[in-house]
């Protein structure tokens, strides 16, 4: 993840702007504000924009425990976009 400017993210990983653009660093919030969650330092984590922007689309979004699952899952079989990969 990046914050800040993109542009040394996108030298340093030979991706594009737009592609950068789902890496950015955001705020996001483990039990959503709409779900009566908090703007407090235990309910708010660090993740990518990707990520902050459909966790909360489903129509039963995950649990937070649940979601970092899915996550460590999917980067085990190889299915999550990594950056450290030689194929991106």
């Amino acid at each position: 993840m990046w914050s800040g400017s993109s542009k040394h993210f996108q030298l340093v990983h030979s991706i594009s702007e737009r592609q950068a653009r789902w890496f950015q660093c955001t705020a996001e919030h483990l039990l959503a504000a709409s779900e009566g969650g908090s703007i407090s330092p235990t309910n708010i984590v660090a993740a990518c924009k990707f990520c902050n922007n459909t966790r909360h689309r489903s129509k039963q979004p995950l649990s937070p425990k649940a979601y970092k699952q899915k996550v460590l899952s999917r980067l085990e079989a190889g299915r999550w976009l990594r950056l450290d990969s030689p194929t991106t």
